[in-house]
């Protein structure tokens, strides 16, 4: 593998079959196809296994992936390649809280927008480093799938991509990528291990969505709501209003009751709606 250049030094970027990738524009298709060219290239020998799961409900959930290792020896530190498309998300800033309580360490090809539906977000490149402590190891990186377009049925199912998975090795490695999540340099030989790739196909998870069948019960539902309660409140305010201007002859028809009763001022209120006219005994 060719080393790479001062001006490549300079631009901190990592290198895929030797050719220069900047992490800001990785998650474009052309970039993302040679980053998974690079993965699915010739294996590590390392005896071991890896398995690929979905936990939680709704529009929240964890990949969990799990690596089990038999034997001492290389394959402790790995990167999970995430494809990330546009059916999902993973909240950078999420996983800013959760370092400090011992979360997944990443590195993102770019900011992601937690805003946007489906049809208008795009695809990142996602890079997972685990270090194997012992023979198993399991991370588990939060999801949360995007707002997807009304349909006829209630659910609609949200498709995300089996990872890659790459292990550092010395020497002979097909790309080269960062050796550390919390920088972008120095870079490090990854090879593709040849642990068994997941049997299952990629993961789905099933979100619910709006139905097209109650776009016209729900539009005049809240429509009936907003006009009916617009109705109420000036109503409301023009029947407290018509209070405030017969206050005074009402106070004129209570004034006997009030000179009879022992108040322990000289003024007492007449009216308790706005005006502020007195009596005084």
């Amino acid at each position: 593998m060719r080393k790479p250049s001062l001006l490549f030094c300079l631009s901190v970027l990592p290198v895929v079959y030797g050719v220069t990738i900047d992490l800001s524009i990785i998650g474009k298709t052309e970039d993302l196809g040679k980053l998974a060219a690079a993965t699915s290239g010739s294996l590590e020998e390392i005896e071991g296994s890896v398995e690929y799961g979905l936990e939680g409900e709704g529009y929240h959930r964890d990949l969990v992936v799990t690596l089990k290792r038999q034997g001492r020896g290389r394959g402790t530190d790995w990167i999970v390649v995430v494809n990330v498309t546009s059916q999902f998300y993973i909240d950078l800033d999420q996983i800013s809280q959760m370092a400090a309580f011992g979360g997944p360490d990443l590195i993102s090809s770019g900011h992601i927008n937690t805003e946007q539906n489906v049809a208008d977000s795009g695809s990142h490149i996602v890079l997972v480093y685990v270090t194997m402590r012992g023979s198993e190891t399991e991370v588990k990186v939060p999801l949360h799938l995007r707002y997807q377009a009304t349909g006829s049925t209630p659910y609609s199912a949200a498709i995300i991509p089996t990872p890659h998975l790459l292990m550092k090795v010395p020497e002979g490695g097909t790309v080269s990528l960062p050796c550390f999540p919390t920088s972008p340099s120095p870079l490090c030989l990854w090879r593709r291990p040849s642990l068994p790739a997941p049997s299952h196909p990629p993961l789905v998870a099933m979100v619910p969505i709006g139905q097209n069948n109650h776009l016209i019960p729900v539009v005049v539902v809240t429509v009936f709501l907003t006009f009916g309660s617009m109705l109420y409140l000036m109503q409301t305010l023009s029947h407290l209003t018509s209070k405030d201007k017969n206050c005074e002859s009402v106070n004129i028809n209570l004034m006997d009751i009030e000179r009879v009763l022992v108040f322990p001022s000289k003024e007492v209120p007449i009216c308790h709606l706005g005006f502020n006219k007195t009596s005084e005994l």
